[in-house]
């Protein structure tokens, strides 16, 4: 890629865009560089001194070799395979995963499970002693002890455990009752979705990663928080039509949080595509589905680039935090708040004299004011990289204009 070809995707991070954007070839890039480290692990279980390991291993690398390009961005474009694999793309991340490396390798395989393939292949994974999901068929394994795996060429796997119980699993989601005996044995279950979409946490590693951002326990609660966040995509698509679109490219599900000091959202790196949000309101849902899948663009560039050369340097006044802010915050909050004056600007032009547009002015006003304050932090103090400088100044000039 040319740094012409590479300061036009980036430029596409800035403001939603509708499909086909620079930025969505920018996250394809990055999950491709996922599907090399998970090459990487494969081939070190290759050369591992256990015999096991060895042949697992190798099992999991043939049937790499049968994916396409197009086949690894669909295996590994999932909120998981980030889990699993992206552990050092993001030096500001503050969840901790806390399992040993070997758990992962074990599970290496479900990322490949569910897709079709061009031959069978036969592999028995290292015991687990976790439950293992599958992302593409929407399942979660209960495997506490050795199982075998049989991956067929249309996507359906069977899976055999230690005691002879067995189970086949088709590929197509509408057929996964056909064997409702292994969900009565509580060898397989379904993760938890919404609108087709996971719904986190669902297994014991993500909820004990993310505790501190609280999730929400109580059925009755996740649920005013999903059902919120449907609304309020069916409000962009009402004010903000491009925003509707780019919302359902980059988001790929939720983690609903308890409500703490009003409505409050993150996106990790280390689930992409997956937005922790407590926000029950219409219109606090809608504005913060604008600013977490501005932070996704954003991050799909910085996946690419650092952008900054001194992004990590500490000790910044931030407008939205107490604390003071690596310069990599600033980043982040200009461009995500761009998008949320943008949002509330639409919100005052489409819906005239709806009392929302009297909030929406005040909000807009209050960030524009936030943004500029920030930039002109960031502005005075940046080393960025020659792509970053294309940015910056494109940043430039969407400051100016609000």
């Amino acid at each position: 890629m040319t740094a012409a070809e590479a300061a036009t995707l980036l430029i596409d991070t800035l403001g939603p865009k509708r499909s086909g954007s620079g930025a969505e070839v920018l996250r394809s890039l990055a999950v491709l560089k996922r599907a090399d480290r998970a090459r990487q692990r494969i081939d070190a279980l290759r050369s591992n001194p256990s015999p096991g390991l060895a042949c697992y291993g190798t099992a999991v690398a043939e049937t790499l070799d049968q994916f396409s390009a197009d086949g690894l961005l669909a295996a590994f474009d999932s909120p998981q395979a980030g889990w699993d694999l992206d552990t050092d793309d993001w030096p500001l991340e503050t969840v901790t995963d806390r399992r040993d490396p070997a758990t992962v390798d074990a599970a290496l395989w479900r990322h490949l499970a569910g897709l079709p393939m061009k031959a069978a292949v036969h592999l028995v994974p290292p015991p687990s002693h976790r439950p293992i999901s599958l992302p593409h068929l929407g399942l979660v394994v209960h495997a506490t002890g050795p199982i075998a795996v049989f991956l067929r060429p249309d996507g359906g796997l069977r899976i055999v455990w230690i005691d002879g119980f067995a189970v086949t699993l088709p590929a197509a989601p509408t057929e996964l009752e056909s064997d409702p005996a292994a969900m009565t044995a509580g060898r397989v279950g379904r993760l938890p979705t919404w609108q087709a979409r996971p719904v986190e946490p669902a297994t014991a590693d993500i909820r004990d990663a993310f505790a501190l951002f609280r999730p929400v326990t109580d059925a009755g609660d996740r649920s005013q928080v999903l059902h919120a966040q449907c609304e309020a995509q069916q409000l962009l698509q009402s004010v903000w039509p491009e925003t509707a679109e780019s919302v359902e490219i980059w988001l790929r599900g939720w983690m609903p949080l308890a409500c703490r000091d009003g409505a409050r959202s993150h996106s990790s790196p280390r689930l992409p595509g997956i937005i922790l949000t407590s926000a029950t309101d219409l219109y606090q849902a809608a504005d913060l589905l604008c600013h977490e899948t501005a932070h996704m663009r954003l991050g799909a560039a910085l996946a690419h680039d650092p952008l900054l050369h001194n992004g990590l340097t500490t000790g910044f006044p931030s407008p939205w935090r107490s604390d003071s802010r690596p310069l990599y915050g600033l980043l982040l909050g200009v461009h995500a708040f761009l998008d949320v004056c943008r949002f509330h600007q639409r919100v005052i032009d489409t819906q005239p004299g709806h009392p929302q547009s009297d909030i929406s002015a005040t909000i807009a006003s209050r960030q524009a004011g936030h943004v500029k304050s920030a930039w002109a932090t960031l502005a005075a103090v940046a080393d960025p990289t020659p792509l970053g400088q294309t940015l910056l100044s494109k940043l430039e000039q969407e400051v100016e204009r609000l």
